[in-house]
């Protein structure tokens, strides 16, 4: 997360905040949030790979 910050941070310096924890705290949640739309990007990938596979992706082991 501190290298979202660090990414963001000229932007961070531009929004008018009395509190500086304000613009690197948007930037952790702007971060997590695209990390987690990787993660759900790739999950729908790989179900769908199982599903052309033949595979209904609830096998048990």
């Amino acid at each position: 997360m501190l290298h979202d910050v660090r990414m963001r941070r000229a932007a961070g310096g531009m929004l008018p905040a009395h509190e500086a924890w304000r613009p690197m705290l948007l930037s952790m949640i702007l971060g997590a949030h695209e990390r987690i739309q990787a993660l759900e990007q790739r999950i729908a990938s790989l179900q769908q790979q199982i599903l052309s596979l033949g595979g209904d992706g609830h096998e048990q082991h």
